[in-house]
């Protein structure tokens, strides 16, 4: 469904953001559990989205790690 998609993935964004400025991971736990009283499909949806936005992020500073030390 396009409108689980799309709420999920920009809720994730968010929460991603703020986790990261505030070094804060215990709000996406917060989040999930608040979405899995109304809606565990939305949960569902979310917590996958924040597993591919924390991929991304360590990834992304696995090749700036290794552009830094190889340059």
């Amino acid at each position: 469904m396009r409108i689980l998609d799309d709420l999920t993935e920009a809720l994730a964004k968010d929460v991603f953001a703020i986790e990261v400025e505030q070094n804060n991971p215990e709000l996406a736990d917060l989040v999930s559990k608040s979405l899995g009283d109304s809606s565990t499909t939305m949960q569902e949806a979310f917590l996958g989205a924040m597993r591919y936005l924390r991929c991304d992020h360590r990834a992304r500073a696995l090749i700036a790690t290794h552009i830094t030390e190889k340059g």
